[in-house]
């Protein structure tokens, strides 16, 4: 019986804890949950088997990249054995593989020296990324529909067939971390917007965004560390434009929305200026390695646009909406119809995400371009996630008609958006696993909170 009282101080003690230590702790239990899953029972057999990978031909190459940067200190930029005997440049950006040789660096007097300690971090670092993924899953639902939702989008991401699939130690691949830096990047952008503060009152134009600006420096933050996230995302992957493409569609809707409520979109205009820094970032790689058509300048010009687009309604802001959305119109339609006319290849390539959506006949050979059956697709997603997020979808739209906010306008969009193109195109079926794990936990909150469940045990 003196166990008792002991008992009842624990529980005492934990109804105490703070609501953030606790989901801190839960969060960590999970990325620790998620960890273990995706290294236990391989990696082991991995480094016995002298490091073994098992991405397919595309791991052994990222391998061949680490053990070129180990030997040489140096990226791997021109390769003489690809396209041999005339050689060809390394495709593949830097941050995946320096990540691995510096954590590499790091447990090298715990791992038995410099090259053991790389590759067995280079094997252990798809589930690192993989685990990571639990934070930003959990502060994007969180920020969009509460703690719970995040908590709940957090653990059914970690327990996600999609995220096990793409982040088991050994598969040698960098494709959880573009979901990972891609997903910071869509957070990070909306607090920038969520925390800006109109701090003079109705007098919103350019001639107080300097004062404005200075009163802003959390959104600043923000914005840059968007900005950061995007060059990360670039740096390890060279098909990021798909998100700046969607985000900036989201971004334009809500453009259009606030010259109809006549709000201020000096929000939008600040969120986008700086998270362009992320292009200045990953500026050196692109050029030094010849990737700045296609790959560079259509990410930018995207940019660009919603950039202009936000200067333009800030300067017509107390026009009739009627007019300024009428003549930006015009003004796009020309622009577009001028761009075709100089380089056709540019809006095709922007809209069809460089021809991941509208597949061009190279495309079409590409096993990760390819839609999977609809039928796998559940499979993938888990059938219960899946269809949660088809309702989650709905319930969305139902809400963005309701409110209009940019909240509601991000999330339809990014979320809808993203599992419509990895039905599309399997190579982001890992990104909807972050978009369905937080859906499904929208919806389950949303159905316990219709239902009463508080009331009926009361």
């Amino acid at each position: 019986m003196a166990s008792l009282p002991r008992i009842n101080k624990l529980f005492s003690t934990a109804r105490e804890i703070g609501t953030e230590v606790k989901t801190g702790i839960v969060l960590v239990l999970t990325f620790f949950l998620s960890l273990f899953l995706s290294s236990y029972f391989i990696i082991g057999v991995a480094i016995k088997g002298h490091y073994a990978v098992s991405g397919g031909s595309d791991a052994y190459y990222n391998m061949r990249i680490i053990q070129y940067i180990l030997s040489t200190h140096h990226q791997l930029l021109f390769d003489p054995s690809l396209n041999y005997p005339i050689g060809l440049e390394n495709p593949r950006p830097p941050f995946f593989h320096w990540f691995a040789v510096l954590l590499g660096y790091a447990f090298s007097p715990f791992l038995g020296g410099v090259y053991a300690s790389t590759m067995t971090m280079f094997l252990m670092s798809t589930a690192i990324g993989g685990a990571l993924i639990v934070f930003p899953t959990y502060f994007l639902g969180k920020e969009l529909f509460g703690r719970k939702v995040g908590i709940i989008g957090a653990i059914l991401v970690a327990l996600s067939p999609l995220t096990m699939m793409k982040s088991i130690a050994t598969i040698g691949l960098f494709d959880i971390f573009t979901a990972l830096f891609g997903l910071m990047f869509i957070y990070y952008y909306l607090r920038a917007v969520n925390t800006f503060n109109f701090v003079l009152g109705d007098n919103r134009s350019f001639s107080n965004l300097v004062p404005t600006l200075r009163k802003n420096q959390l959104s600043i933050v923000y914005a840059l560390l968007a900005a950061v996230s995007l060059a990360a995302s670039m740096l390890t992957w060279d098909g990021s434009i798909s998100l700046v493409l969607i985000l900036a569609g989201a971004g334009l809707v809500q453009l259009f929305i606030y010259a109809i409520r006549k709000k201020s979109v000096l929000s939008i205009f600040t969120a986008t200026l700086f998270f362009g820094v992320g292009f200045i970032v990953a500026f050196p790689w692109y050029y030094i390695a010849g990737f700045i058509p296609v790959r560079f300048d259509y990410p930018l010009i995207i940019w660009g646009a919603l950039l202009i687009s936000s200067i333009y309604f800030i300067l017509l802001e107390r026009k009739p909406w009627v007019l300024s959305i009428f003549l930006y119109i015009i003004i796009a339609v020309a622009a577009i119809a001028i761009i075709d006319k100089i380089s056709p290849n540019i809006i095709h390539s922007i809209i069809s995400g460089q021809n991941y959506f509208i597949k061009n006949k190279i495309y079409t050979t590409i096993a990760e371009a390819q839609a999977l059956p609809l039928g796998e697709d559940i499979m993938e997603f888990g059938p219960i996630q899946f269809f949660a997020s088809i309702i989650g979808i709905g319930a969305l739209i139902y809400y963005w008609i309701k409110r209009k906010d940019f909240n509601m306008t991000l999330a339809l969009l990014y979320f809808a958006g993203i599992i419509f193109i990895s039905m599309i195109a399997s190579k982001f079926l890992y990104f909807g696993a972050t978009a369905t794990s937080i859906l499904t936990g929208f919806v389950l909150v949303r159905v316990f909170e219709m239902l009463q469940f508080r009331e009926v045990i009361d």
